[in-house]
Formats: C-alpha cells, sequence, structure tokens
C-alpha cells in the first residue's frame, strides 16, 4: 500500500509541475496571399497569450486576435478582450491569472483584407 501512495504522489507530482511549466496549443494554415498562417495559445507562468502571426505581411491585411477566460464550473468571466494589428505581421493579448481555478480558455484568430475575413480559427482549451 505504501509503493501504491508514493506512486501516486510521484505522478501527481509530475503532473502538476508539467502543468504550471508550460503548455501550448498551436495550429498552422498555409495560405498562398499571407504565407502561413500561425495561431497559437499558450500557459507559461500563470499567463495566458493568444498570438496570431502571418509570414506574409500586406498593408491591407489586419490580424485579429480576442481572447476569453472564463471559471470552468461557473461560467463567471475575468478576461475579455480583442486586439487588431493593421498592417502587421503579428497581433497578440496576454493577460495574468489565479492559476488555482479552474478556468476555460477560448481564443479566436482571424485574418482579413478590407474587411473580409479569409480565416478563422477559434481554440477553447480549459484548464487546470
Amino acid at each position: 500500500m505504501k509503493k501504491l501512495k508514493t506512486k501516486a504522489l510521484f505522478f501527481a507530482t509530475v503532473i502538476m509541475i508539467s502543468a504550471f511549466a508550460s503548455t501550448a496549443n498551436a495550429n498552422t494554415v498555409s495560405t498562398t496571399e499571407w504565407g502561413t498562417f500561425t495561431y497559437t495559445q499558450t500557459f507559461t507562468n500563470a499567463v495566458i497569450t493568444a498570438k496570431t502571426s502571418i509570414t506574409k505581411n500586406t498593408a491591407s491585411s489586419s490580424l485579429r486576435t480576442a481572447l476569453w477566460i472564463r471559471n470552468r464550473e461557473t461560467g463567471q468571466e475575468y478576461f475579455d478582450e480583442y486586439k487588431v494589428a493593421a498592417g502587421k505581421s503579428s497581433c497578440s493579448i496576454s493577460d495574468p491569472f489565479d492559476s488555482t481555478k479552474p478556468i476555460i480558455v477560448s481564443s479566436s484568430h482571424e485574418v482579413d483584407r478590407g474587411g473580409d475575413t479569409f480565416i478563422r480559427c477559434l481554440l477553447d482549451v480549459p484548464y487546470n
């Protein structure tokens, strides 16, 4: 029984350390107009960051990134922000949060030209 408790404690410790170290959710989409479209959601040292980027920048393109952080159990909203970067190759939003709370992080990543959205990707990731 003592060996089982020791193993359980070891695995719980490993999971906790890896959860607090760094977590990343990312994806890429190849496009002819904007090159590689990358969207990420990272959690490092109690900071959540949502980032949208492209490799071919055009003056008429806009990147949009939105980030929402909510309590996973109650739905209470902790953070809600939307950012636009016109004519830039990346756009990001960061927010520190209480890593002891059960949260769900949602982010929206878009690139458009003249108001017509061409790529929209959504991420919903539970933490804790």
